[in-house]
C-alpha cells in the first residue's frame, strides 16, 4: 500500500475538534467521497480508501449528499 503525506496547519485538530486519527479519518473519508462523486474511483474503491464497508461507504454517501 502506498502511503501520501499531508502537512496540517499548527492547531488545526483543534480548530477542527478531532484528534489527529479522527482527522485522518475524516480526509481520507472526505477524498473517498469526493473522487467517487466525479466519477474518479469506483464504490468499492472508495470504501477501501476510507477504511469502511461498501454498504457503510454508500450510506455515507446518502450522509454526504452524494449522488450514487
Amino acid at each position: 500500500m502506498s502511503q501520501v503525506q499531508l502537512t496540517i496547519p499548527e492547531g488545526f485538530e483543534s480548530a477542527v475538534q478531532l484528534t489527529s486519527s479522527e482527522l485522518e479519518s475524516q480526509i481520507r473519508l472526505m477524498a473517498a467521497l469526493k473522487m467517487f462523486e466525479l466519477g474518479k474511483i469506483s464504490s468499492g474503491k472508495a470504501a477501501e480508501l476510507a477504511g469502511v464497508s461498501r454498504v457503510e461507504f454508500l450510506d455515507l454517501c446518502g450522509r454526504y449528499q452524494v449522488s450514487v
